[in-house]
């Protein structure tokens, strides 16, 4: 996806939409996942994902090379960043509880 419109084919920079993702899309108030998404030589730094109409993840990054529709790739989660985000989105619903 090239921020307009679902395209074959995209290099440098864009959103990438998988079968199937491992990434956590940002939603009620927490952020998204970070990571990287591997193809080959081609290493896509993951740094959004959101979530769509349809509820495909769309997994903004940038790279060299190209990526295309039907390439198999590795993704994978940046588990610091997400242990992270997880303590901090608990502790705030703890927080949001004990000031009712």
């Amino acid at each position: 996806f090239d921020g307009n419109k679902f395209i074959d084919k995209i290099d440098k920079k864009g959103y990438v939409v998988l079968d199937k993702t491992c990434f956590y899309a940002e939603s009620g108030g927490q952020i998204s996942d970070n990571g990287t998404i591997i193809d080959g030589d081609i290493n896509i730094d993951v740094t959004d994902v959101f979530k769509a109409i349809n509820k495909q993840h769309f997994m903004y990054g940038k790279w060299n090379g190209t990526i295309n529709v039907g390439d198999y790739v590795n993704a994978s989660v940046d588990e610091i960043m997400r242990n992270k985000i997880m303590k901090n989105h608990s502790a705030a619903h703890l927080l949001h509880s004990g000031l009712l």
